[in-house]
């Protein structure tokens, strides 16, 4: 039989293990998300469908709405990062910036939210808000400094991660979905990485010549580098954990907000499949970051000129 010296050691072993390993920020993260009024879920599978593999979501918190037959989900992906030993940099820069009204068209949604999400592009109201701002300077890129040569790029494959499971997540949803018919269910996701550590902006400065370096508690990653080609843009936010629940306290109110905005849309969409027709979502002109319609609407287009 071990000795009570020789437990006690092992269960401090066994602690210091899972802190390194990052496992008491994913419960921190959770119970944060909680606090905030999130529905919260842990050890959630994704499937990626080109190798049919699961992977791990860290943290899936979520509000959800529903409007007669059609429901509907807003959620943040959370990925838990534990590197106090070497601090994030993130690179930033001018030319990141993007219009609002691109950053609502292009969020990671599946098929009805997508079309809801391209009618909703030219809303004023939504395009004050933090969830689809976008800086003078955003993120491009980035690296987990004081790394070694030859080191695994943490910062890239983190990114990565959490885009492919938002964008296989949203796919999960329309796995069902049939051709000129409304879906019964949608899904928009928000990327989020919460780093336990120290968080940097690095850009160049055409005043200094030189490289700046500013501590900072959250920022805006617009990223480009998506393995899914038809994802343009995905918006991907990084915040220091002590920064957390500061964030989610806006960030609840907005889905939120996002959520109302979209209810009314859903109407308008069934409206839409009953007259085959679009005319009932009178879509405005915006900025969207691309050309021509989504999935559904591009249906819808087709509908109505059979009608014709």
């Amino acid at each position: 039989m071990d000795a009570p010296g020789q437990s006690r050691n092992l269960i401090d072993k066994v602690r210091d293990w899972l802190r390194e390993q990052g496992y008491p920020l994913e419960f921190q993260t959770s119970s944060s998300f909680q606090n905030a009024g999130f529905d919260v879920f842990q050890g959630f599978y994704v499937r990626e469908p080109k190798t049919n593999s699961v992977r791990e979501v860290d943290v899936l918190a979520r509000i959800r709405a529903n409007f007669a037959k059609t429901n509907f989900e807003i959620s943040i992906i959370a990925e838990c990062k534990w590197s106090r030993d070497k601090p994030w940099v993130v690179f930033t820069a001018p030319r990141t910036k993007m219009a609002p009204s691109a950053c609502i068209a292009q969020s990671i949604s599946s098929t009805l939210c997508e079309a809801a999400m391209h009618c909703l592009a030219s809303d004023k109201d939504l395009q004050t808000l933090e969830l689809f701002s976008s800086k003078e300077r955003n993120g491009f890129g980035g690296r987990r400094a004081l790394s070694r040569d030859g080191e695994q790029d943490h910062f890239y494959s983190t990114v990565q991660s959490i885009v492919s499971k938002a964008v296989n997540y949203v796919a999960s949803v329309d796995e069902d979905r049939r051709v000129n018919e409304l879906p019964d269910f949608g899904a928009i996701v928000f990327p989020l990485i919460v780093l336990e550590g120290d968080l940097f902006e690095a850009y160049f400065s055409q005043e200094t010549n030189d490289i700046c370096l500013n501590a900072v508690n959250f920022v805006r990653l617009h990223w480009r580098g998506a393995e899914d080609p038809s994802q343009f843009v995905s918006t991907v936010d990084i915040v220091k954990f002590s920064y957390l629940s500061t964030l989610l306290a806006s960030r609840k109110k907005e889905m939120e907000k996002l959520r109302d905005e979209i209810k009314e849309i859903i109407p308008r969409l069934v409206e839409c499949y009953e007259k085959s027709t679009l005319a009932p979502l009178a879509i405005q002109k915006a900025a969207r970051g691309y050309v021509g319609l989504p999935v559904l609407l591009s249906e819808l287009r087709v509908l109505e000129k059979k009608a014709q």
